[in-house]
């Protein structure tokens, strides 16, 4: 397996949506799928390519997008959240207790953090949203009645990693092709949504918090950085995740005391079919997977054996895990801080009447969008419970 990494610099918000749901408030991701990137990719190469080979690369995972995570302040990797750590409800003193290796501690009140990315301190990475309402307009020009809607995007300016994996270097020249091209992600790529300009780096970035442990172990702790959809025995979608889904021995076991899952679901739309597709059950990114067993594995064997990716969806960024990461290896740490140098290299908040009167402005529209979409879910709630009612009488 040979893998090209690339940096991806938002030249403007991108709506990338949660849900393929056309009713609510549209919530966007904080991070850009790899079924994005491979639609980017396939949008300027399918045509030309012979049938054999488009299928190779796109319909047989043959090519592999990894989901764009943010970039840490130092070039490096993150990693989604660890849904292991969890921290102080009083704050504490800052530090993160690590339930996949440590016990919880008796007489104090702890709260999983599951919001943003960690870098290789465990330093938080956050990406900035920001929300504005649209209307549709009529052939005329004319705002539409009634047809007024929201738009969640991640802010432009923000700066994503991602790792395309391919079974033959050969098939990465079409992402290659892609150094220094601005491509569109996300929705309402026609407005001025979705620019992003693509660097294929020549060199990987730092491990940061991809930096994994080696040598002989008897439990295993997997961190999920993207999506994984798993597979039961006869096909069904399922939850629980086996040894034999991460080809270990059959003599291991899920130890579900010390891992931490959270699960979602979402149907993708297939803009060239013009309908939803199948609905995809999985594993959230950030989820911790902890196996143990009697007899010890190399790490650089199950690493080697994981590193194409774990289940189904490879090819769109689902199942890139981590094996043993050393974020996850000590019950204990305390969140590296950022330094006085690298504050000072941040430029002072501008000053004066227009900053004043443009802070005025965004506190107003941050105000009505919280406004819009707490209406929006009150609606949601009343017509649940309307509907609840109605079944009620109508059964009895």
């Amino acid at each position: 397996m040979t893998s090209l990494w690339l940096r991806l610099e938002l030249l403007d918000d991108v709506a990338v949506s949660q849900s393929s749901a056309t009713v609510g408030g549209h919530r966007s991701l904080d991070f850009l799928p790899g079924a994005a990137l491979l639609g980017a990719v396939a949008r300027r190469t399918y045509k030309a390519l012979d049938e054999v080979t488009a299928i190779r690369l796109f319909h047989a995972g043959k090519l592999r997008f990894g989901p764009g995570l943010p970039e840490a302040a130092d070039g490096g990797c993150t990693v989604p959240s660890p849904l292991s750590l969890h921290e102080r409800k009083d704050g504490g003193d800052g530090e993160l207790l690590n339930l996949a290796v440590s016990e919880r501690p008796a007489g104090l009140q702890y709260r999983q953090v599951r919001n943003g990315f960690r870098d290789g301190e465990l330093g938080a990475v956050m990406v900035g949203r920001r929300g504005s309402m649209r209307t549709s307009v009529t052939r005329e020009g004319r705002a539409r009645e009634g047809f007024l809607f929201t738009v969640n995007a991640i802010s432009r300016g923000a700066v994503f990693l991602s790792r395309v994996d391919a079974d033959d270097a050969q098939d990465l020249a079409c992402v290659a092709a892609l150094d220094g091209q601005v491509i569109r992600l996300g929705k309402s790529r026609s407005a001025e949504f979705g620019g992003v300009r693509v660097q294929v780096l020549t060199q990987p970035p730092p491990e940061g918090a991809w930096q994994c442990e080696e040598g002989r172990v008897s439990t295993l702790r997997i961190l999920a950085v993207s999506d994984v959809a798993l597979r039961s025995e006869v096909g069904a979608p399922t939850f629980e995740p086996t040894p034999a889904h991460l080809g270990l021995p059959g003599s291991w076991r899920w130890d579900v005391a010390r891992s931490f899952l959270r699960t979602r679901s979402w149907s993708p739309f297939n803009a060239y079919r013009g309908r939803p597709d199948l609905e995809r059950q999985v594993l959230s990114a950030g989820s911790v997977l902890v196996f143990t067993g009697d007899e010890a594995v190399d790490l650089s064997d199950i690493r080697a054996r994981l590193a194409p990716g774990v289940g189904e969806g490879r090819a769109e960024g689902l199942g890139q895990v981590l094996v043993n990461p050393v974020i996850l290896s000590n019950a204990r740490r305390t969140p590296a801080q950022v330094d006085n140098a690298e504050a000072a290299r941040h430029a002072p908040a501008p000053t004066g009447e227009l900053a004043r009167w443009v802070g005025q402005q965004h506190q107003q529209r941050e105000a009505v969008d919280a406004a819009w979409f707490a209406a929006m879910e009150l609606a949601r709630l009343y017509v649940t419970d309307q509907r609840r009612r109605d079944d009620e009488r109508a059964w009895v």
